[in-house]
């Protein structure tokens, strides 16, 4: 996992000075929006809907295809709801951050016409991180701690995305992220699933 990291740390630093010295400019992507719990069943049943983004850097490749090293966050909100099912109490905390450090290809079908599609694929190294739950009943404050997961997690996408004639770049996309856990959660195998729906934008030149 340390060589992992250490590529990536290669790809973001010194290929796209690398790519930009071969007279093609490195474009920056930003991507913020909401995402939501798909599986297992404590995902799905004690989490609600969250928030997220992404950093990605497209290095091209040819005219159509970048290679994307990037890094997310997501973070998970707890369904108090669900966890009191119906106790009196209050619950503090028990956020659920996702913190994918990845590696991937873009292809962009139309990447000169004004509106175009495209796709994305990769994997890397997804780390998982609850924070403590505090649960408030009758005076007393219990505190509960789940330790955190580093896994290994691909994660696939579509898009569409709208050109400027300043040459930035607009979109609408979708991915999907799965994590294999190192060690399981409950009796539902080493799986975790999550769908995120995103606005992207550019942050440098698409040309």
């Amino acid at each position: 996992m340390r060589s992992f990291l250490s590529l990536l740390a290669f790809l973001w630093l010194v290929l796209p000075a690398a790519a930009q010295s071969g007279g093609k400019q490195p474009t920056y992507y930003l991507s913020l929006g909401a995402s939501f719990p798909t599986g297992p069943s404590w995902f799905t049943e004690e989490y609600l809907v969250g928030a997220g983004g992404t950093l990605l850097i497209g290095i091209p490749i040819n005219a159509q295809t970048e290679l994307v090293p990037g890094i997310g966050v997501y973070a998970f909100f707890i369904d108090e709801t669900a966890i009191l099912d119906g106790s009196s109490g209050s619950l503090s905390g028990g956020t659920l951050m996702v913190v994918p450090v990845t590696l991937g290809l873009k292809v962009n079908f139309a990447p000169k016409e004004p509106v175009g599609e495209y796709v994305f694929f990769g994997g890397g190294y997804y780390a998982m991180r609850f924070q403590d739950l505090d649960v408030t009943s009758r005076g007393r404050t219990a505190t509960a701690s789940i330790e955190g997961r580093n896994n290994a997690g691909v994660h696939v996408g579509a898009g569409l995305a709208f050109r400027a004639s300043s040459g930035s770049v607009v979109g609408l996309e979708a991915n999907y992220h799965t994590m294999l856990l190192t060690e399981p959660i409950g009796e539902e195998g080493n799986f975790v699933h999550f769908f995120a729906l995103k606005l992207m934008a550019t942050l440098g030149s698409w040309d």
